[in-house]
């Protein structure tokens, strides 16, 4: 499914910056050397993802067409193995295998999980390394073993070297870890304490680029796009943001008409959906953030609802057993932030 559709769609088909990642592979591949953090429109991400695209794909300076088609492949491999380490997590608590079969291919076959891992961006890498952090974590956690400490430190120096978000994965990790010394008073188990140390040190290799790379030019250490930058911290408006808040759940979710609107990245145009938490956050979580002509706007509700239906029955699961306890404040938190995206609450 991934070849027939890298092979059949163009660089910015669901992605609304592919050609800027390209931009930043493009530096190194014809000026053989890193580019600086403002250069061009993303190159103030970390190299990672870059380098493997520019030195594993077929070159970009031979033939354009197949480089990005085989850096897509490369995605789509990322993705392969995001699916096996989830598949293998699940096995790891649940014996019916059949079962965590078909939990895996409902995974693999959400739209939006699909097109992250056919595209042409670092977030393919990025959500590889934060599903690696977060299943090693929790194995970690409760036996330890060398191996997966190895594979956890690993898998932590890809994700911060490859962009900056997973430095929220991490941050939501040590969360964990450290939840009885919030909760209850008590200091972490050995292996908690453990995993903090190693993503310590997953964090601390990264200064030496932070440093003699990022700050050498910007004077910051973790530079932004430009234009983010007075989006990052703003004054907060309290009466503006409690009606904006209040006006999310006045959804069209409901509404075929103003459901039909198209979904719109931000960068490609106006928030379609800014203001209504629940398309929103669907289409974000399940579809994506792009503008949606085709499917079918019906075929898109299916597959919203089908989730939904899915949501709704994973509810009376939440507290069987401690993984699913953990699974269900992790999707919290994710709504949390999103809230907070909604009602333009930046931090």
């Amino acid at each position: 499914v991934s070849f027939s559709f890298i092979s059949r769609t163009p660089l910015n088909f669901c992605s609304n910056d592919a050609y800027e990642h390209m931009q930043y592979v493009e530096i190194l591949s014809k000026e053989h050397r890193l580019p600086k953090p403002y250069e061009q429109f993303v190159t103030y991400h970390p190299p990672l993802y870059y380098l493997i695209s520019s030195f594993i794909s077929f070159p970009l300076t031979v033939n354009e067409n197949l480089h990005i088609k085989s850096v897509k492949l490369i995605s789509s491999f990322f993705g392969a193995i995001a699916l096996f380490i989830i598949f293998w997590f699940l096995n790891s608590f649940y014996k019916e295998t059949y079962i965590n079969f078909l939990v895996t291919m409902f995974i693999a076959t959400t739209p939006k999980f699909f097109f992250i891992f056919n595209s042409y961006s670092n977030d393919s890498l990025t959500t590889l390394s934060c599903i690696s952090i977060i299943a090693l974590s929790y194995k970690i956690s409760q036996q330890w073993s060398k191996k997966l400490a190895i594979l956890l430190f690993i898998s932590a120096i890809i994700g911060v070297y490859t962009k900056y978000n997973t430095l929220w994965c991490i941050a939501i990790v040590f969360i964990f870890c450290l939840k009885n010394l919030f909760l209850k008073f008590t200091l972490p188990g050995k292996n908690e304490i453990r995993i903090c140390c190693i993503l310590i040190f997953a964090v601390i290799s990264f200064l030496p680029w932070a440093y003699f790379h990022n700050y050498k030019y910007t004077n910051k250490l973790f530079p932004f796009r430009k234009i983010d930058e007075p989006y990052i911290i703003q004054t907060v408006d309290i009466p503006e943001h409690i009606k904006t808040i209040r006006s999310i759940f006045n959804s069209s979710f409901f509404n075929l008409e103003k459901f039909k609107n198209p979904f719109v990245h931000p960068m490609g145009g106006p928030y379609t959906k800014k203001n209504d938490y629940l398309s929103y956050s669907f289409i974000t979580s399940i579809i994506g953030e792009y503008q949606i002509s085709r499917p079918h706007i019906y075929f898109v509700l299916i597959v919203i609802w089908v989730h939904l239906y899915m949501y709704l029955i994973s509810l009376k699961e939440i507290l069987k057993s401690p993984i699913n306890k953990v699974s269900f404040i992790f999707i919290l938190l994710s709504h949390l932030v999103q809230v907070m995206n909604v009602a333009r609450l930046r931090v």
